[in-house]
């Protein structure tokens, strides 16, 4: 059997401090320079914080469209952002710290197992079969998935500012947290690509090809101010809703800013029976079928009292009833069907769990890539019009994308789900990747 060369440790989660290098205006310091600014209040205070570097990261989606066998193309782009080095440690280290008030008030009221997203503990193949393991022992259930449109552009500053400082005991943040805070809610941002642009790189240059700083503060400050004609180089975010996604710390923020709603919810549905679920802005309600009315409306109305922003994307919500031999799905439109419950990366019929279509088909799109990527290399070494170490050996591309290596998403995510999942039906998992590298040798041949 094929193995790769080097199979990646699994580490334990690190603290509040990285030894990664963010490519930004500044370069990162050593721990005990960066722990005494982190931990010194009056400092941070103080600090001037850069703007973040935002980017947007492209995924391609596919919907089967109705009527037809060739599936829609979507594409979507997901804004996120980083910040300067000395920023980052104060965004992480401040997260760890509101993270230790956060896990404390969830145990005080009973939330430890309702929220479940961007917490240390368990992966997303244990959760989800977690939540189908209890549907599994309910003879007769309703499944509500709920998503919320556009969580992190959404969320109100003023409820974050209030559960923020009730978790530090007050009503008001101390100048350290408000100066965070507001490095947060009222973040600068400069576009990637614009800005190595105007330093005179190519916009899509890639993080080893730049400058470490990228460039002076001074210099900053002059692109800052800008020239005619090349408008404004730093953008800022709206000034009552939204944060950045990509931060050390937006993952905290965007938890404490759901405390109340989580609060709610969880009694409303503990109440009649039923459980409770939240992983970020995937919502999983479970209950009994006579206390399912009203569900959708009550989370609705938690929504606007408790966040007063967000609100539910109707496109993505899905009601599907458990019962045996199977699940059908409530109707909502006469259009609906009846069709497996997804959540976390997963679908369940109530028998079988299996990964999710959208999910494989990017795994089959990167072996083609890769494949695809190996034979050019192959054909140019060939030619002569490249050197050095020429070829991309088929033990390399089978060790990265097939059982064969130790290291791929078959050999570890996929073998994972089965394993995890074997106790609600996990074959259907392992018939979905029978054929991978039946598939992988024949795109090297072709």
């Amino acid at each position: 059997m094929l193995a790769s060369k080097r199979s990646r440790p699994r580490l334990r989660k690190p603290d509040w401090f990285s030894s990664k290098v963010r490519v930004h205006f500044d370069l990162p310091l050593p721990r005990a320079e960066a722990e005494r600014l982190v931990t010194d209040p009056v400092a941070v205070a103080r600090h001037s914080f850069l703007p973040l570097i935002g980017f947007s990261k492209k995924e391609r989606r596919y919907r089967r469209r109705v009527g037809t066998k060739k599936p829609a193309v979507i594409i979507k782009f997901r804004e996120l952002a980083y910040p300067a080095n000395r920023d980052g440690y104060i965004f992480a280290y401040y997260a760890e710290k509101l993270g230790e008030l956060y896990e404390s008030e969830l145990a005080a009221q009973g939330l430890g197992t309702a929220v479940i997203g961007y917490r240390k503990g368990a992966s997303n193949i244990r959760l989800a079969r977690n939540a189908f393991a209890e549907i599994s022992s309910r003879d007769n259930c309703v499944a509500f998935a709920f998503d919320i449109k556009g969580f992190f552009d959404n969320i109100n500053h003023k409820v974050l500012k209030e559960r923020w400082s009730y978790l530090l005991g007050g009503t008001m943040l101390p100048d350290d947290h408000y100066a965070v805070f507001r490095a947060l809610t009222v973040a600068a941002k400069i576009e990637r690509g614009e800005l190595l642009q105007r330093l005179g790189y190519s916009a899509n240059s890639r993080d080893r090809d730049l400058r470490r700083p990228l460039c002076s503060i001074s210099h900053y400050r002059d692109l800052r101010s800008g020239s005619p004609g090349t408008g404004p180089l730093v953008h800022r975010y709206k000034a009552t809703q939204g944060i950045p996604q990509g931060t050390p710390l937006s993952a905290m923020a965007a938890n404490i800013s759901m405390l109340n709603f989580d609060i709610v919810i969880q009694d409303m549905v503990t109440s009649c029976g039923g459980s409770y679920r939240r992983y970020s802005d995937d919502i999983l309600i479970i209950v009994p079928p006579d206390r399912a009315a009203g569900v959708e409306a009550a989370v609705e109305a938690a929504l606007v009292l408790h966040t007063k922003t967000l609100k539910l994307n109707a496109d993505k919500t899905e009601v599907v009833h458990f019962a045996q031999p199977g699940p059908t799905v409530i109707p909502q439109s006469p259009a609906s069907t009846a069709k497996p419950l997804q959540y976390l990366g997963f679908t369940f019929d109530g028998r079988n769990v299996r990964i999710r279509s959208g999910t494989l088909a990017r795994y089959y799109r990167r072996m083609a890539s890769a494949t695809r990527a190996a034979k050019i290399r192959a054909w140019l070494a060939k030619e002569g019009k490249i050197f050095g170490r020429t070829v991309i050996h088929t033990r390399d591309v089978l060790a990265k994308h097939s059982h064969l290596g130790t290291d791929s998403f078959v050999s570890r995510y996929a073998k994972d789900s089965a394993k995890t999942m074997t106790p609600l039906g996990s074959e259907p998992i392992r018939q979905q990747l029978a054929g991978h590298v039946r598939v992988l040798r024949r795109r090297l041949k072709s």
